[in-house]
């Protein structure tokens, strides 16, 4: 990274701190079964990952129901999914730990707070963040900025300074126009997709020998 001084960390959430996206998928495509439309893995892949909100996706398939209710449903499958098939990024854990005892360390997901709560309760991942933010804190989602320029406020430190890991086109895009360095976590719901905007990819965590420049 050169001369690049890094005094902060930022996650997201979905696809990086966990394997989340097939079972968010799962969970979606179940309740929206449920109305009569069938989600598609290519359509979750295409609109859902780090794009736009609950109320959008209800919209786009001409659904009038109240954005609750699907919220309440999907939560209630999602959580017993979290419970049975989560698992954490192999190599997250570690580094979670190693960054956070050497800088201040932010969440900044655009999932709904119930959402990243049910994965933070989960794995107990709190501990790991001074900062917290979800989709609720913000007003614009990725790949608007405002959630990571808010990160970097509320750890003060300037966004030149903190580095992103993300997993989606979206949310590096979130990231770079934030003025902050990005290093991207492919998966399989995202391998395909064009991450290049990225100042990094990183294939495997567990290989990952990362040196940060700091004041």
């Amino acid at each position: 990274m050169g001369e690049v001084v890094i005094n902060a960390v930022i996650f997201d959430m979905d696809g990086v701190l966990v394997d989340s996206e097939p079972l968010q998928f799962e969970a979606y495509a179940q309740v929206m079964y449920r109305y009569g439309v069938e989600l598609t893995k290519k359509e979750f892949i295409e609109y859902w990952i780090g794009k736009g909100n609950l109320r959008e996706h209800l919209e786009r398939h001409q659904l009038d129901v109240p954005v609750a209710e699907v919220r309440q449903r999907k939560n209630a499958v999602y959580a017993d999914l979290v419970r049975r098939k989560m698992r954490t990024r192999p190599g997250i854990i570690g580094l979670l730990k190693r960054l956070h005892a050497e800088m201040p360390t932010a969440l900044a997901s655009s999932a709904h707070e119930d959402s990243v709560n049910a994965v933070l309760n989960r794995f107990d991942l709190r501990q790991y963040f001074n900062v917290i933010l979800t989709g609720n804190d913000v007003s614009k989602n990725k790949p608007d900025p405002e959630i990571y320029l808010l990160a970097a406020k509320l750890l003060h430190v300037d966004p030149e300074q903190c580095l992103v890991f993300e997993d989606s086109p979206s949310g590096i895009a979130a990231g770079k126009a934030a003025g902050m360095k990005v290093f991207a976590m492919p998966h399989e719901f995202t391998a395909g997709q064009d991450l290049s905007a990225a100042d990094l990819i990183i294939s495997d965590l567990r290989n990952l020998r990362l040196r940060l420049n700091r004041k």
